[in-house]
């Protein structure tokens, strides 16, 4: 059902609900708009989760302020403290939820489950998404109505999470271009901070982002490709380069600690392993 309750002349307020519901796990209970008036104010405890979309205005909820391009999200049982901008009160859409798997699927959409303002660059879609849902023509069936409400916050969940998978991207090239750099580089004597700094990242955060993407630090990844260029120089028939020389020539400054990692990894010493390669 849709109900128009102005909360005053100028300030309208629209929501929509039903008295079914699809699911006891992820249940959407209501839709709605309102532009509130200057200055207005809430302080409530809700039972439920409700996702704030701010098209236009501004405010502020608990200590931090929000304007049109930022949602704000209401957690049970937290306190709901908001308060609208005296010159340019906002207005805002909003969805309300309640189930077990509420917090699962808002975290997975890299959302909020506690009382926040959260940024989010696909607002205003966000608004004409439950805008459109608003003025859908009514289902005189509750189960088709609460069918309708569940649809809206599946589609604003394929948007949150096409979201989350292009911010997810971000990082993932970023160490990609760091393993690309590692691999043409490293045959030189190489800092990891140094390379941390050339990509605009801290050294921790990369080697987060790193060990995430490959499984390995930044370090163990230089060498690991310093050994296997070094592999390939000792199966060279052509040419039999000394393993200090092998050892300079891929990026380790000290041959001793060349052949403990190369013993390490491969299983034999560098010399050991050209006798077994040569004798095939």
């Amino acid at each position: 059902m849709l109900y128009n309750v102005p909360i005053d002349a100028e300030h309208p307020k629209l929501y929509r609900n039903s008295n079914e519901q699809i699911s006891s796990e992820a249940a959407v209970l209501e839709i709605g708009y309102n532009y509130v008036p200057e200055g207005f104010s809430r302080l409530r405890t809700r039972n439920v989760y409700i996702i704030h979309y701010v098209v236009q205005g501004k405010g502020v909820f608990l200590d931090s302020s929000f304007d049109s391009g930022c949602g704000y999200m209401v957690a049970p049982g937290e306190l709901e403290n908001i308060t609208a901008d005296y010159r340019e009160p906002y207005e805002s859409y909003w969805i309300m939820l309640r189930g077990s798997r509420v917090p699962e699927l808002l975290e997975k959409c890299g959302l909020p489950t506690h009382n926040a303002v959260f940024s989010f660059s696909r607002t205003a879609e966000c608004g004409r998404i439950l805008r459109r849902y608003l003025e859908a023509p009514y289902r005189k069936n509750e189960l088709a109505e609460a069918s309708l409400l569940q649809a809206a916050f599946f589609e604003l969940m394929s948007v949150h999470l096409e979201e989350s998978a292009a911010r997810a991207e971000v990082p993932k090239r970023a160490v990609q271009k760091v393993a690309e750099y590692l691999e043409n580089n490293s045959q030189r004597k190489l800092r990891i901070s140094e390379v941390a700094d050339r990509f605009f990242l801290s050294q921790n955060h990369m080697c987060i982002l790193f060990k995430k993407e490959y499984g390995v630090s930044p370090q163990e990844y230089l060498i690991a490709l310093r050994i296997e260029k070094a592999k390939r120089l000792l199966s060279r028939r052509d040419e039999k380069f000394s393993v200090k020389t092998i050892s300079a020539s891929v990026g380790f400054e000290n041959p001793l600690y060349f052949s403990r990692c190369f013993h390490q990894r491969v299983g034999c010493s560098p010399s050991e392993y050209r006798k077994s390669v040569l004798a095939k």
